[in-house]
């Protein structure tokens, strides 16, 4: 979840570098960096405790039952609903810049739902391992071109 937050953040990260400063900005960035990394010992110890949990549900059934299973899978699901919702609102946001109009952002966001939801289908991560080549190529062609 951390990496999906800073990932859709990351576009905004030099407007906010400008506006704290670079001191600042790098203590912020250090200090979320080391929350981050605490926070994923902290569900690495729970994972090798309770090695059947498997999501957000599987927690909550531990913690509080049936009631918490039930609560986990809906805020799973409302995360990755958000979540998806913000890459496609990313994805308008950066077809209107590219093509200097507004009026078909929702043909844009229409387009953006589509690639979401096909790039989020396969379930296997030997799938998941190609799409991401595909994008690594992508982005590594984006910095060659930005130097």
């Amino acid at each position: 979840m951390i990496a999906e937050t800073i990932s859709l953040g990351i576009l905004s990260l030099p407007r906010a570098m400008s506006t704290l400063g670079l001191v600042p900005g790098f203590v912020l960035i250090f200090s979320l960096g080391l929350i981050a990394t605490y926070t994923g010992y902290v569900v690495y110890q729970f994972k090798m405790r309770y090695p059947n949990t498997s999501s957000f549900a599987d927690a909550g059934a531990l913690a509080f039952g049936k009631p918490g299973r039930w609560i986990g899978e809906v805020l799973q699901n409302l995360l990755l609903i958000f979540i998806m919702s913000a890459h496609v609102l990313t994805f308008t946001i950066m077809m209107n810049t590219l093509t200097e109009h507004g009026l078909c952002t929702i043909v844009f966001g229409l387009i953006g739902a589509v690639i979401s939801f096909i790039a989020a289908m396969p379930r296997t991560l030997k799938a998941n391992s190609y799409i991401s080549i595909f994008c690594e190529a992508l982005y590594h062609n984006q910095l060659h071109v930005m130097r």
